[in-house]
């Protein structure tokens, strides 16, 4: 898996299981994508 840097827009947010959220965001280079990010909600 490689690394990349570029600016999104999070377009729509939900809440995932416990802690979790699924994302749907937009950048000029990728288009829109569905992203998730586990632990995103924990304090």
């Amino acid at each position: 898996m490689s690394l990349e840097k570029d600016q999104w827009i999070v377009l729509r947010k939900v809440d995932y299981g416990e802690s979790g959220v699924i994302a749907t965001v937009f950048s000029r280079a990728h288009g829109r994508m569905a992203v998730m990010a586990n632990g995103a909600r924990k304090p």
